[in-house]
């Protein structure tokens, strides 16, 4: 998501924290494992050497498949932690209750909600919960409770580390404000809105993409006052680094997955060209006029070759002992049980950590 729209850096809708910045090539490396992955993405991931041409540098991203083993690391700690849900006591409120079941306007239970703040926590190193309370229509006024209830029930937004813009930090080390920036739907058009919000005010501002494209700025499109004393907003760590900053669990074994990813790819395309070989012809004839298909053939003269090019068979074992090698890397960096990888009989691949969460929450 292009977060800089304009060549004015002066905008405060460009100010990025020194911090956030210093992090964005890092942050979009994690978003591959928990994003699909874009052709564009593969393009970046699979650089086209010199002597490739664009069909064969095209074939190789087309047969690339991205199956990291991080995103299964992270599913499997998911799936351990949240093995069986909550017990939670309501004491009767059944307003409360109601909340729980649709914390986003979007009906997410506050579990599933929970679930996904933890992934991108995973992940990311950090994800931030902000609670807002819907919007009241511009000279709306209820004429009862039921009326007025639903706006005062409050509403769970999650953002991810991309998505954070800027912050700051009052005397006291406290955080005193904080933007974030989406790319959403809106009237059935995609368009970027931030999030700024203080101590005592909520403000949303919206510009549409084809806007943006246009040279045009951002324009308020909500504002309210909260009244909460401090910034809503509640960040999830993996583990702390600073404030707003986290160290992702994948740190370690990102690179060996977009490192085996090229290896995979690599290998893929030599299957290829195995089973689909060139051939080659060394004759004295006009080129132009060889002709080879199912309905003719060429003889050749005793000092004419003929064949077919295909890789040499030790490409494919230094090729399968790299793959081996890296994810037996990745096991280790991610305390995954290694028999998922150099077991051929091993039938489910186990998280060595899963293994160890689920057993401390059962006991």
């Amino acid at each position: 998501m292009p977060l800089k729209f304009s060549s004015s850096s002066d905008s405060v809708f460009e100010r990025w924290h020194p911090v956030r910045e210093a992090m964005d090539d890092t942050y979009r490396i994690y978003r591959l494992f928990l994003e699909p992955i874009t052709k564009l993405d593969k393009d970046n991931l699979l650089p086209k050497i010199k002597r490739d041409s664009k069909f064969h540098h095209d074939l190789r991203i087309q047969l690339s498949q991205w199956s990291p083993d991080s995103t299964t690391a992270i599913n499997l700690l998911l799936n351990s932690v949240f093995n069986s849900d909550p017990a939670r006591g309501f004491q009767n409120s059944g307003n409360l209750e109601e909340w729980v079941e649709n914390v986003d306007l979007m009906h997410t239970d506050l579990g599933d909600f929970t679930r996904k703040a933890l992934r991108l926590s995973l992940a990311y190193g950090s994800s931030y919960t902000l609670l807002n309370l819907p919007q009241r229509p511009l000279g709306f006024e209820a004429s009862s409770l039921d009326q007025e209830q639903q706006f005062l029930m409050p509403v769970l937004r999650l953002f991810n580390p991309l998505e954070l813009l800027n912050w700051k930090m009052d005397v006291g080390d406290v955080l005193s404000e904080v933007w974030f920036v989406t790319l959403e739907v809106v009237n059935n058009a995609w368009a970027y809105k931030w999030y700024h919000v203080t101590k005592t005010n909520y403000t949303e501002y919206m510009l549409p993409v084809k806007d943006a494209e246009n040279g045009e700025k951002p324009v308020e499109f909500a504002s309210a006052v909260h009244g909460f004393g401090f910034v809503p907003m509640v960040p999830s760590y993996y583990q702390l680094v600073e404030p707003m900053i986290g160290e992702s669990y994948i740190k370690e074994s990102a690179l060996l997955d977009i490192k085996k990813f090229r290896q995979e790819a690599d290998a893929e395309y030599d299957r290829t060209l195995v089973n689909h070989p060139q051939m080659f012809v060394k004759t004295d004839e006009d080129f132009g006029t060889v002709e080879v298909d199912a309905a003719k053939y060429l003889k050749l003269k005793p000092d004419d070759e003929a064949g077919y090019l295909n890789p040499a068979s030790t490409t494919f074992e230094v090729n399968a002992a790299a793959i081996k090698q890296t994810r037996m890397d990745i096991a280790r960096k991610l305390q995954l049980d290694p028999t998922g990888f150099s077991n051929e009989e091993a039938k489910v691949q186990v998280s060595g950590v899963s293994r160890q969460l689920n057993f401390a929450l059962r006991e």
